[in-house]
């Protein structure tokens, strides 16, 4: 067993043979593993600069959101320029209503501003579940294929009516079965594993967005909204009957 990995280390085989060997099963595998690894080098990219950068950024805008709103909102959109991160988007749906909107509008503008952004953290979710479903059947499919092609190798000789076997066509067919099976089901884990690790890290981020949203609006009621409150008048002083005022 060691020294035929040893060999394979040493020698790999060629893609190409191994192409032949997989059937035409194994193209549509290598098309979904090529566009799962492009997607997964994508999502990498955006996780690491939203995990890096979110508790930062979310910190210094409620500080400086609590001394002065227009120098928060310059700083958002600064970001958002920079490298729109999903807390900048949050944070600058509401604050762009107007100078002091009604609670209830700056509620409505974060929730609808936290749908979109669960929509763009949960992308291609829906690529990485269509391949974890569809190459264990694409691999299937090669084996039924390999199998196929070794039950087209038997023959009956025609003198003696025995049924004979070809080596090559029971090899070749074996091949195909296993080099399906094995690169469907590959690609399958590969994509359910990455698909679970990138909707775990969305539904975690969805929580931090909206304890942040939370703070962003309890913020905006004990700094803002009271501004808007005009002091009740006061109890008016009884006329004196001495008065000569009407």
């Amino acid at each position: 067993m060691a020294p035929a990995i040893v060999e394979i280390v040493a020698n790999p085989p060629d893609p190409l043979d191994l192409l032949r060997l997989g059937g035409p099963a194994l193209i549509p595998l290598l098309l979904g593993s090529t566009a799962a690894l492009t997607l997964a080098f994508e999502r990498c990219w955006f996780w690491w600069g939203v995990v890096r950068r979110h508790g930062t950024i979310a910190r210094h805008t409620l500080m400086l959101y609590r001394r002065d709103r227009r120098a928060a909102i310059a700083h958002l959109r600064t970001l958002s320029m920079d490298d729109p991160l999903p807390v900048v988007r949050l944070a600058l749906a509401p604050l762009l209503e107007g100078d002091r909107p009604h609670p209830l509008r700056f509620r409505r503008a974060l929730q609808m501003a936290l749908a979109a952004e669960r929509d763009r953290l949960q992308r291609y979710d829906t690529a990485f579940r269509t391949l974890a479903t569809t190459a264990p059947l694409l691999g299937l499919l090669g084996t039924i294929l390999g199998l196929m092609e070794i039950f087209r190798g038997p023959a009956i000789a025609p003198a003696t009516q025995t049924l004979t076997l070809d080596p090559d066509a029971i090899a070749a067919g074996i091949g195909q079965a296993l080099v399906s099976t094995a690169a469907g089901l590959v690609i399958a884990i590969a994509a359910l594993l990455a698909g679970r690790l990138f909707r775990s890290l969305a539904q975690r981020h969805l929580v931090q967005l909206q304890t942040y949203g939370s703070q962003l609006e309890l913020l905006y009621r004990r700094v803002y909204w009271h501004l808007n409150i005009a002091p009740k008048p006061g109890p008016r002083e009884p006329r004196s009957p001495y008065s000569s005022s009407p």
